[in-house]
């Protein structure tokens, strides 16, 4: 059974873990998934209207909950999670800079990244999530709480494409996507056990631009001596099983994409998410005072 998000309760979670932003960056369904969040504690003027790119928000809380302090929420469009500096947008794909802008907050973050219904093949795929991981291993933001959600497809038919496109991603690849995540993230979980702190100081070497390179050297001031934590957040069983995921018809040129797998025009499965992003909070308080781990989290 899952917590319910509410303002009232987000701004409750966000002053116990003392977040001072919640960060979503990743592809077309983790704008669905903003969405879903803005409606759900109910706030107004969605920016996402506007502007489908990247945007933030300050988040006022209700008194008691956090004081009356606010919290930041923001939400940058990148397909495959890259380190990019320049805004790369083609038919293709969208990817807004994102990474500086994570990397160069002062305060605790809530970072939720998704990627792979972009990824056409599964080696792009690995490839991004493991450029990912080492971006986050890079920057050394231990205090952060990093989420990656899983990617599941629009229904349960997915891989029936009737439109005549060659590149949908079916069940099956999302089944192996979320394979690779899960072996990947439980190996670090081992490795953050066994690993013995460094002592060296040449831990850092540039994998991207420059300018990230500056920021990831001056991000922390010690070496990562254990991998950064990425929590799993598996959304795929849900979304598959529940009675609104299904296709939705795109919007514009019918013509084009009759049959579209990836994106839910309907409330439902991203509701789902956020319930459960929510839920995993709380139980990360619990974790965070007594050590346990709830097994919704990976």
């Amino acid at each position: 059974q899952l917590d319910q998000l509410t303002l009232g309760g987000l701004c409750h979670i966000v002053e116990m873990l003392e977040i001072k932003r919640i960060f979503f960056v990743g592809d077309a369904l983790q704008a669905q998934m903003v969405l879903s969040f803005w409606a759900l504690v109910n706030l107004d003027d969605y920016p996402g209207h506007k502007t489908m790119g990247a945007w933030n928000r300050v988040i006022d809380c209700p008194n008691p909950y956090n004081n009356g302090q606010p919290f930041e929420l923001v939400f940058v469009r990148n397909d495959n999670l890259n380190g990019n500096i320049e805004a790369e947008v083609t038919q293709d794909t969208i990817n807004f800079p994102w990474i500086n802008n994570y990397a160069s907050y002062a305060g605790r973050t809530l970072l939720v990244a998704s990627t792979g219904a972009h990824q056409h093949q599964e080696a792009t795929y690995q490839a991004a999530v493991d450029n990912f991981v080492t971006m986050m291993d890079e920057l050394n933001r231990q205090d952060d709480i990093v989420v990656y959600r899983t990617s599941a497809p629009g229904h349960r038919d997915c891989s029936e494409s009737t439109s005549g496109r060659t590149d949908t991603v079916g069940v099956d690849q999302f089944m192996n996507y979320n394979h690779f995540i899960h072996g990947k993230l439980q190996q670090r979980d081992r490795n953050r056990l066994i690993h013995t702190p460094s002592v060296t100081n040449e831990w850092f070497t540039p994998a991207f631009s420059s300018s990230f390179a500056t920021i990831s050297a001056t991000s922390s001031s010690t070496p990562p001596s254990t991998p950064v934590n990425i929590r799993l957040m598996d959304v795929y069983p849900m979304t598959l099983l529940h009675p609104h995921g299904r296709e939705g018809l795109s919007k514009g040129d019918r013509s084009k994409l009759l049959h579209d797998c990836q994106h839910d025009y309907l409330p439902g499965p991203p509701d789902g998410w956020n319930h459960l992003l929510f839920t995993t909070l709380v139980d990360l308080v619990s974790e965070e005072r007594i050590g346990h781990r709830h097994p919704y989290w990976g």
